[in-house]
């Protein structure tokens, strides 16, 4: 799975739409890793 703030906007646009899901919070969860493995790259 891509990791892209585009991605992280959509998910954004569901939650204010109301429309939580246990899905979505999985996919919430594994870009945050993603984010966090981009982070230890980049320093």
């Amino acid at each position: 799975m891509l990791c892209t703030k585009c991605q992280r906007q959509v998910i954004c646009m569901v939650y204010q739409l109301g429309q939580e899901d246990s899905r979505i919070k999985q996919m919430l969860s594994q870009m945050n890793r993603c984010e966090q493995r981009q982070l230890v790259k980049s320093h």
